[in-house]
């Protein structure tokens, strides 16, 4: 099993040390954590890795503005319309709206150029919640 400070450690090697913390060395984890609220955790994370949610960290378009702001063609503005209600449930639509928003940030800081006179990005979020 990897231990909690390898920079190998992935969602399997977390559960698996939120499940038995005494295998990577926390003696009594119930002085952070309640056994019930581990064990909570666990399932949370095994629904995230096997369930109908594992789906959204696997495949798919990565969240790449850089790619989303190039034109298919020169002159053109690109226009990219993220469909959130494929989802299911509000908890995901937040989670992939933070995720944007947290990508959007990350750009801005790194790459944004504030000069040409014209808006680099425009975002309009619809119907956010049901």
């Amino acid at each position: 099993m990897a231990r909690l400070g390898d920079a190998g450690v992935d969602l399997a090697a977390i559960n698996a040390a939120i499940a038995a913390p005494d295998a990577v060395g926390i003696e009594d984890s119930s002085q952070f954590i309640k056994k019930s609220e581990r064990e909570k955790l666990v399932r949370r994370l095994n629904g995230l890795r096997h369930g109908p949610s594992a789906g959204l960290y696997r495949g798919g378009q990565p969240l790449d503005l850089d790619a989303m702001r190039r034109p298919d063609a020169p002159g053109k503005t690109p226009l990219n319309i993220i469909y959130l209600n494929a989802l299911g449930d509000d908890e995901r639509k937040q989670a992939f709206v933070a995720s944007l928003a947290t990508e959007i940030y990350r750009w801005m800081v790194s790459s944004l150029d504030a000069g040409g006179g014209r808006p680099n990005l425009l975002v309009y979020l619809d119907g956010l919640c049901s």
